[in-house]
């Protein structure tokens, strides 16, 4: 059967009311063709559909939190490839579609595989849920932009930004976005509606396989800038655009140079000084994500191993180094001193690190996060009574139960577990529990301290 005659008779299926059919037909669609388009937004509407019929009791709803915990459980431990993980994901997500757990865990493995489109789709998703999901924003932002939609990402970026108005990081992130954008749009109009253009999908397909590839028009847009910065040199929005292509287009080494050759040009802009920082930091990332992508294959290897002790402390000194050095020229800036802090706290520098986090958590648009962080600081320095106080603190700023409360009172069962109480530990885990059995280690949680 056609793909597109699965996809009629599933939306036949869901018009009827016969919602098992339907969600049948989508997944096995998306199976067959995981970007068909608006097949995994109407498959998740089914799933939500056909909740709204069940309706059931609080048990109910417990039974289908334990029939979503083994898929999870798969996707997390059992398998590696992320279209697996996502198929997992999706199993999970039958039963619980609000989910916005498992949601970014279908989103992110979604990303990995590369099905940008669902990718976006999800985590869209999960903002109809939760509007002002910074982490989802976050994300979203990245896969739009490594899918060449820069405007489309700078658009989520600005909708981030009253959520956390002082950080200058973003601002200029929106910035250099929106110059992307501009390089992108020139001499593309065509390549931008050319979908619209064809209606039949199988057209489509055939469409795509002849239009010039993502690489290729960025090979385009690269020359373009380059002749661009020719006539304006020290342009520096030019100069950020066409670093950004350089590192979409996995060339963060040739990035780099233009950096360095920009800073000797103009050794007092902050902004060449902070975009060459973010890709060394960023250079630095890849290769350690690459070196534990091939420890999972190869656990034993002792050179990676070595790798890998060499290259976190001298990422987190760099890091260290760097925010210290925007925090000097920017000592306004709330998010550096979030960021001081979590570089500090990677090298086990407590009492910097709640310094800095001390600074950060007096914007209100950190508070949840810069206090977050600073109850893990007490946690390692056994300041247990202090660290429960941060964790509240956060909490009475973030008291609902999504991903990020979850987390929260999570963190703050634990601080109270090793001060001993016990009693008022097990009361959290057991909320955690009943809203997300599949939570981290809370079933053995409230299994171990409820004897």
């Amino acid at each position: 059967m056609a793909v597109k005659d699965i996809y009629d008779r599933a939306c036949e299926a869901v018009n009827m009311g016969n919602y098992d059919y339907g969600i049948e037909l989508y997944r096995q669609l998306l199976k067959i063709e995981p970007e068909y388009p608006n097949a995994r937004a109407l498959l998740r509407g089914t799933e939500r559909r056909r909740l709204e019929t069940l309706g059931g009791s609080f048990v109910d709803g417990v039974v289908r939190q334990i029939a979503a915990l083994r898929p999870r459980l798969k996707a997390m431990f059992q398998f590696k490839n992320a279209q697996q993980q996502l198929e997992c994901m999706e199993d999970c997500l039958e039963h619980t579609p609000d989910s916005i757990g498992a949601l970014h865990a279908a989103g992110q493995a979604a990303w990995k595989a590369g099905l940008y489109e669902s990718a976006i789709t999800i985590f869209k998703d999960i903002l109809t849920l939760r509007p002002n999901n910074k982490k989802a924003m976050r994300i979203l932002a990245q896969v739009l932009e490594e899918n060449g939609q820069a405007n489309e990402a700078a658009n989520v970026l600005r909708a981030l930004a009253p959520l956390q108005p002082y950080d200058q990081e973003l601002q200029r992130r929106i910035k250099n976005l929106a110059a992307l954008d501009h390089m992108q749009a020139t001499g593309m109009e065509q390549a931008a509606s050319f979908r619209d253009l064809i209606r039949d999908k199988n057209a489509a397909q055939e469409g795509v396989r002849r239009h010039r590839t993502a690489f290729e028009r960025r090979e385009e847009l690269i020359r373009e800038a380059h002749q661009a910065l020719e006539k304006e040199p020290d342009n520096v929005s030019r100069i950020a655009g066409l670093v950004m292509l350089y590192r979409q287009q996995g060339l963060p080494e040739e990035g780099l140079r233009l950096l360095e050759e920009a800073g000797q040009r103009l050794p007092d802009n902050y902004e060449i000084r902070e975009l060459s920082g973010d890709l060394q930091l960023q250079m630095r990332e890849n290769e350690l994500r690459e070196i534990n992508d091939n420890l999972k294959k190869d656990p034993g290897n002792e050179d990676l191993l070595k790798k890998k002790r060499k290259l976190e402390p001298e990422r987190n000194e760099f890091a260290a180094r760097e925010y210290a050095w925007r925090v000097k020229e920017h000592p306004t800036d709330h998010g550096l001193y979030l960021k001081l802090g979590q570089a500090l706290l990677a090298m086990k520098n407590y009492d910097g690190a709640i310094a800095a986090f001390q600074i950060a958590v007096r914007d209100p648009g950190l508070e949840v996060e810069g206090a977050t962080m600073l109850g893990q600081c007490f946690t390692a320095k056994g300041q247990h009574d202090l660290a429960v106080e941060q964790y509240n603190r956060a909490i009475s700023s973030r008291p609902q139960l999504d991903s990020t409360g979850m987390q929260l009172y999570y963190l703050l069962a634990s601080a109270l577990e090793l001060m001993g109480d016990k009693e008022q530990a097990l009361k959290i885990y057991k909320r955690l529990y009943s809203n997300d059995i599949s939570f981290r280690d809370v079933a053995q949680k409230v299994d171990a301290l409820g004897k």
